[in-house]
């Protein structure tokens, strides 16, 4: 959707916002939170993507959409070693022009996908099977544990 801005938001931020009486820009369409399949096409169909979390902006990096990470640290630097997103520390004083130019040049790149070549599930299976052949596969079992799994066991 053109010029517009659609944001998923959790029920207990919008209370806030309306308890806080926070105005929010007429461009700024706030929709009740969303599911996985329904995220990702608008993910994927975003122009640019603001987020707090490491989650969707890995998504978002492998989708290709450029993003602004708001947040003091990141458990995905890879983002910003391949250049798929730029970094926004809400506890300092920011240069909010400088950050959407930044993000803006995102808009044309491309990158690789640093998070792998979509062959992890391919690559466990075969381990598994293997190690099930081989027999050095071990199944997790109650001696296994030094603590007790009473309640982790069906009877």
């Amino acid at each position: 959707i053109e010029d517009k801005i659609i944001f998923p938001m959790g029920y207990k931020t919008q209370e806030q916002l309306s308890k806080l009486q926070i105005n929010i820009n007429e461009n700024v369409h706030i929709v009740d939170p969303i599911g996985y399949i329904e995220f990702m096409y608008l993910l994927e169909n975003s122009k640019y993507v603001i987020s707090d979390s490491g989650t969707v902006i890995e998504e978002a990096c492998i989708l290709g959409t450029p993003s602004i990470q708001m947040r003091k640290s990141t458990e995905r630097p890879e983002v910003y070693d391949v250049g798929a997103s730029v970094k926004f520390d809400p506890t300092r004083k920011n240069d909010n022009k400088k950050i959407v130019s930044e993000v803006i040049k995102l808009g044309g790149a491309k990158w690789g996908n640093p998070f792998g070549d979509g062959t992890a599930s391919e690559k466990i299976a075969k381990d598994i099977r293997s190690m099930y052949i081989d027999g050095s596969f071990h199944r997790h079992d109650r001696k296994d544990y030094p603590f007790n799994t009473d309640r982790s066991y069906m009877s």
